[in-house]
């Protein structure tokens, strides 16, 4: 333990650990029986740092499961109810409770996306999310030759990173699943789709959107008017389903 720097072999590492009022490590030992035990928690391999940035919500009486969450928003930039679930070992209800606790305490803001659903920090954490993505104007020459303004949205960071690994030669399954991705996150025009994932429009309207329409993949935010100028593409039932 010693050699990794571990905080419980350090007392200034259990001080801050209770200073941040989270539980210490557990000891138990016997003499007679020649043994000694120790428990640890994920938080307490926290670093000194990030056991001096927790204390200051220490006032929130966080638990150990949040404060777990918090430091993995600070480390990561956002957090999904699956991550939270891996991370704690809660399941589906109790992750999701644990997330709204610190959305309502102020600590989150939540992003309402169905099952894509995740929580990036606000303010009160005193940091900036630097993994947190952003969609960004990307230059895609597009039918008319004129440049689509895409607002820029967080999105999760596994989406984003999907977006930027997408070449030229990818498969059309892969492409298919960006999208589904893509529009799992809002509804989105054949425009602004085909900035996204670098290909015209035309050409992703006739080889991805009404095949993936038509295989129940995606659906028309308008239904019966494909063509309608404010049309827009959301996540199909068969793939909610998933």
């Amino acid at each position: 333990m010693a050699k990794v720097h571990s905080s419980p072999v350090h007392g200034a590492g259990v001080q801050l650990t209770r200073e941040a009022r989270l539980s210490p490590p557990a000891f138990e030992s016997n003499r007679q029986a020649d043994y000694f035990r120790a428990a640890f928690s994920l938080h307490h391999f926290f670093s000194e740092e990030e056991l001096e940035w927790l204390r200051d919500f220490s006032a929130a009486d966080v638990s150990d499961e949040e404060a777990m969450a918090l430091v993995f928003v600070r480390r990561n930039g956002s957090i999904s109810n699956e991550q939270c679930r891996d991370l704690t070992g809660l399941d589906v209800i109790g992750a999701s409770k644990l997330l709204g606790r610190l959305r309502d305490l102020g600590f989150l803001i939540q992003h309402p996306h169905g099952a894509m659903t995740f929580y990036t920090p606000t303010g009160q954490l005193g940091m900036t999310p630097v993994c947190t993505t952003r969609l960004r104007e990307v230059e895609v020459s597009l039918d008319a030759g004129e440049a689509l303004s895409v607002d820029s949205e967080a999105i999760p960071p596994d989406i984003a990173e999907s977006i930027r690994m997408l070449g030229k030669r990818s498969s059309p399954q892969e492409v298919r699943r960006v999208i589904v991705q893509i529009c799992s996150v809002r509804p989105f025009s054949a425009g602004e789709i085909a900035r996204l994932v670098g290909r015209s429009k035309k050409w992703v309207s006739a080889s991805y959107l009404k095949p993936m329409i038509r295989d129940g993949q995606l659906e028309y935010v308008i239904p019966g008017e494909p063509n309608h100028p404010e049309q827009k593409y959301t996540v199909g039932r068969s793939e909610q389903e998933i």
